[in-house]
């Protein structure tokens, strides 16, 4: 209700003290006075309360914006940090996979050593027994051939010596 008032008081201020000879002078800063009055009062509030809540905003946002800022700052150095720990990690997996593969290696080597000396005995042990299975089969086979051969009349002395030059 106050508002048509004050509306009604500004438009009638320049019929009130309007005139047409040129000496209006006093009566127009009178009106103008008045309506700077209206429209300070009118205004005044809600600019105050405009400018003060747009300060508010930008003095909000600009700290928002500078706490993701700080956060972001905070984030990268951790980031950062994590990306120097993973590298350091990696070495040390890089250094003991290297070592690991090295007392594979080793342990490999020296089973294999291990084998070839087995075979190598077992193998010698086979030849010594194949050797042991010829000299008996040919020690068999001379007697049979003198047991066979009733002609032959051989002592004992004689015996032993077809034998050792048989085998040998």
């Amino acid at each position: 209700m106050n508002l048509k008032w004050l509306l009604l008081l500004v438009v009638s201020s320049g019929v009130l003290f309007g005139s047409d000879d040129g000496t209006d002078i006093i009566p127009r800063t009178v009106n103008f006075i008045i309506f700077a009055a209206i429209i300070y009062y009118l205004l005044a509030d809600f600019t105050k309360n405009f400018f003060k809540k747009r300060r508010e905003e930008i003095a909000s946002k600009l700290n928002s914006v500078q706490t993701k800022v700080k956060e972001s700052k905070k984030r990268r150095e951790e980031a950062t940090l994590k990306v120097k720990e993973a590298g350091r990690v990696a070495e040390e997996i890089v250094a003991t996979a290297k070592k690991e593969a090295l007392i594979i290696s080793e342990n490999f080597d020296k089973s294999l050593e291990f084998d070839l000396e087995i075979l190598d005995k077992q193998h010698q042990e086979q030849i010594e027994l194949e050797s042991r299975k010829m000299k008996r089969f040919v020690v068999s086979e001379v007697l049979k051939e003198m047991f066979e051969d009733d002609g032959i009349a051989i002592n004992e002395e004689e015996f032993v010596n077809i034998i050792l030059k048989r085998v040998s």
